[in-house]
């Protein structure tokens, strides 16, 4: 009978060290534009931050005219996420977020990939 509880909680220790290995090197795994950021710009921002409807005088279509920022200057600093605008108004306080305007706020995972493709110098594909 000991061998068994034995085995099981080796088991189970391998498992766990596998989940956390798996998890770790996913984290590690660098941010694909197309992949990761731009489904999300897509879906949350393009609505109203396009080439035809610059609410805020702001557009995500291109990096050209994101890059261009909109009424509150500049909102994305490449690889400096701490001092980027777009961060703060997608980020939860209280449950809510500025953006989107009369949305759903961003889940955790999108703030995040968001946050890592800054960080990583905000690039956009050509």
């Amino acid at each position: 009978m000991l061998n068994r509880r034995y085995f099981t909680v080796e088991t189970i220790n391998l498992l766990c060290a596998l989940v956390v290995s798996l998890s770790k090197s996913s984290i590690a795994e660098p941010i694909d534009f197309q992949r990761d950021v731009a489904p999300i710009l897509e879906c949350r921002c393009l609505s109203c931050h396009n080439d035809w409807d610059r609410r805020g005088g702001l557009s995500r279509q291109s990096a050209k005219a994101a890059g261009k920022g909109g009424e509150s200057g500049k909102v994305i600093v490449p690889g400096e996420p701490e001092s980027s605008y777009f961060l703060d108004v997608v980020i939860r306080s209280d449950g809510t977020a500025e953006m989107p305007k009369d949305e759903s706020p961003l889940e955790a995972a999108e703030v995040d990939t968001i946050r890592r493709w800054i960080a990583g110098g905000a690039v956009w594909p050509n």
